[in-house]
């Protein structure tokens, strides 16, 4: 195990870059190394106009780590319009921490080719021509075990972070994506956007305590998941479009508990399309300017609506229905049925429900 260093200022290509004294200067001089459960480490403070690009593994317990070393901000590396900064390709045990990528013609940080127990944690990515963070094959491998935690994921013209076509076992936690989806042609860009094919789907998906906020479309936009999806205490706020949208889980059955979806410019949250046995509970819907929840089919809709559970949500001063139910999950027996509500408190008539009591009386009673 050894750590290697890289100081774009004062080091040398020629150096065997196992010291700071003895640092490389360039990452193409780092792409050419062959590492294990090595560190690659870039000083903090100065900028690469490179492109990373990893296909080394590490070790279980033991991962080949990128990071930084020194004192001062972040190490940057930008793509220089290129087409990535950091590409991790068919690698797995690799941990990338406290970098900062910017800048790219297509993605900050891209996990690709099939690669497995790859972290991203503590990194900032911004201002891309497309996606912040992606994971995503074009040519259709597999990935296993990736986390992308604790990241500031802003400025980017369509997704922050971007989970795309078959890949499993993942862990989205901690992040804050603001500012994103810029590029006014990419309706269904989020900060957080999951997206798969109905043969292909990301299976055990896991997307806790996210903050996505002034997003120009919607906060996390979840199409199509596989098996697992469970998404919690997760903060939508003030984003162009929706707030939480869930579409298309066929029979997967996906877990929204917890999430508070605030101020959007449309629906606070919605369930679309083709969706059964999901669970929408505990979650706060307030002050969002169409309706509170959206929970709706299409027509026609050949999977139809069915079997879902709606349940202690808390949904007040929204500008349309507090919850607006349609095309199946009104269990009108054609498109849907066996759609459960359940003790929702709901700014106002609707339904049959009981108009509920003072906003913050209702928070305190029901939210635990």
């Amino acid at each position: 195990m050894s750590d290697y260093y890289v100081d774009a200022t004062a080091g040398d290509d020629s150096n065997d870059g196992l010291g700071e004294a003895t640092a490389w200067k360039t990452i193409a001089r780092a792409n050419g190394q062959a590492f294990a459960n090595d560190g690659l480490l870039f000083k903090r403070g100065l900028t690469w106009a490179e492109h990373l690009i990893i296909v080394s593994s590490g070790y279980a317990g033991d991962p080949f780590t990128v990071g930084a070393y020194g004192s001062g901000p972040k190490p940057i590396i930008t793509g220089n319009l290129a087409n990535g900064c950091i590409t991790v390709r068919g690698a797995s045990r690799v941990a990338i921490r406290d970098i900062h990528v910017k800048e790219a013609n297509w993605y900050c940080l891209k996990i690709e080719g099939g690669s497995s127990h790859v972290s991203v944690d503590n990194v900032e990515a911004s201002d891309s021509a497309k996606f912040g963070i992606q994971i995503y094959d074009e040519q259709g491998a597999v990935g296993r075990y990736l986390s992308i935690t604790n990241c500031l994921v802003h400025g980017n013209q369509e997704h922050g972070i971007g989970i795309l076509e078959q890949n499993h076992d993942i862990e989205i936690i901690g992040n804050e994506c603001y500012g994103n989806c810029l590029n006014p042609n990419t309706q269904l860009a989020a900060g957080i956007k999951l997206k798969s094919d109905d043969d292909a789907r990301c299976d055990n998906v896991r997307i806790y305590g996210n903050r996505c906020h002034d997003n120009g479309k919607n906060g996390m936009y979840l199409d199509s998941p596989g098996p697992g999806l469970d998404v919690r205490y997760n903060e939508c706020r003030d984003n162009g479009k929706a707030g939480l949208v869930l579409e298309w889980t066929a029979d997967n059955g996906a877990v929204i508990m917890f999430n508070a979806c605030l101020a959007n410019g449309e629906d606070g949250l919605s369930l679309w399309r083709r969706s059964s046995h999901n669970l929408i509970a505990n979650n706060v819907i307030a002050d969002n300017g169409r309706h509170g929840m959206f929970l709706s089919g299409e027509n026609p809709d050949p999977l139809g609506m069915h079997n879902n559970q709606i349940l202690n949500n808390i949904a007040v001063d929204n500008a349309g229905e507090q919850c607006h139910k349609s095309m199946g999950m009104a269990n009108d027996g054609t498109n849907g049925s066996g759609n459960v509500y359940e003790d929702n408190l709901l700014g106002w008539f609707d339904a049959g429900l009981q108009q509920m009591p003072p906003f913050n009386v209702a928070l305190d009673a029901k939210v635990t």
